[in-house]
């Protein structure tokens, strides 16, 4: 199985606070090159440790389901409760990951008539950062789910996708979004 880093995506992966990140490093990247009168270069001191507290809200086998149903007669779940929930988790804490686990896009007619974009969609308006690839996200085809992907304002991540046969892993593919992938 190759090892893979996913491609960030999604304008949350890439917020303030990622930016911020980036910008200490590079700052402490130029501090440890400097040498003054070319001596040996200078060694910022390390930073006291700090504890970032991260949110993860993670999703699992939503199957499309953006219509509320009815549960002992009454409406529950669908895009709308979702989504409210997420918004509140997340005006708790900004450094909220949204992520889902797969097979988001295939179940009730709104969503396999529209062959999974409607739930694309819903999930670009929600903020979602990342999907996993689920067994369902091939119900259609992988050139519909290559029309997913290019869709969405996520990554979809994916580290054993084989072709069918010959057992070949699809590197370099939008199934595959790594940025480096190594044997």
């Amino acid at each position: 199985m190759p090892a893979c880093r996913p491609a960030l995506g999604g304008d949350r992966l890439k917020s303030r606070w990622a930016a911020h990140a980036l910008a200490t490093v590079a700052a402490l990247a130029v501090l440890g090159t400097a040498t003054p009168g070319g001596g040996t270069p200078l060694r910022p001191e390390r930073p006291a440790p700090r504890t970032v507290e991260v949110q993860i809200l993670g999703l699992n086998e939503t199957n499309g389901q953006l219509v509320p149903t009815s549960r002992d007669g009454r409406l529950a779940g669908g895009a709308g409760v979702l989504g409210s929930y997420l918004a509140a988790e997340e005006a708790e804490n900004r450094r909220t990951l949204i992520l889902d686990s797969g097979d988001f896009m295939q179940g009730p007619p709104i969503s396999s008539y529209f062959q999974g974009a409607s739930t694309v969609d819903v999930f670009n308006a929600m903020g979602v950062d990342a999907v996993a690839v689920g067994n369902h996200e091939f119900d259609w085809g992988i050139f519909k789910l290559a029309e997913r992907i290019r869709q969405a304002d996520f990554p979809f991540l994916a580290a054993n996708i084989v072709r069918e046969g010959t057992g070949a892993h699809l590197r370099g593919s939008p199934l595959m979004p790594c940025s480096t992938c190594t044997g």
